[in-house]
């Protein structure tokens, strides 16, 4: 599994993602793509199939328009000091790429906060405790069942 790092979140991500979790990771400005368009990042990696890692809302607009590939690690945490976002991390990512691998076109990684849409969600509690992808998905479920008729 490849990762694209957009340009919102700090190059340096990549080469701490590959370091600590042994994948490949590679922040956009290094693939030429810096002042590239979210729609020209999006075909580009749909072309190498690829998973991005985003804040950028557009791109899930743009996954759920055309589906993956690519894939899409949807960061949402909102602004955080780097060392608070390898935490992040290094908290949920190992649980983010298991959803990716199972097939969710999106995951959505939160510091902390509702879970929200239909996407496979995880985030760490307040007290810095995982919350399981497994709860999240009750809650999700729960929520979806309690929409309908």
């Amino acid at each position: 599994m490849t990762f694209w790092i957009d340009a919102q979140l700090p190059p340096p991500l990549a080469s701490w993602l590959t370091q600590r979790f042994s994948v490949t990771a590679m922040a956009v400005r290094d693939l030429g793509l810096r002042d590239a368009t979210d729609e020209v990042i999006f075909r580009r990696a749909r072309l190498a199939e690829v998973v991005v890692i985003s804040k950028d809302g557009d791109f899930v607009e743009m996954v759920t328009r055309h589906g993956a590939p690519p894939q899409l690690l949807w960061v949402t945490c909102g602004n955080l000091s780097n060392q608070r976002l390898r935490q992040v991390f290094e908290a949920l990512f190992e649980k983010a790429r298991q959803r990716l691998a199972d097939g969710a076109d999106v995951v959505e990684l939160a510091d902390a906060g509702a879970v929200s849409g239909r996407f496979a969600a995880i985030s760490p509690s307040v007290a810095g405790q995982g919350t399981t992808i497994d709860q999240v998905q009750r809650a999700i479920d729960d929520d979806d069942a309690s929409d309908m008729p």
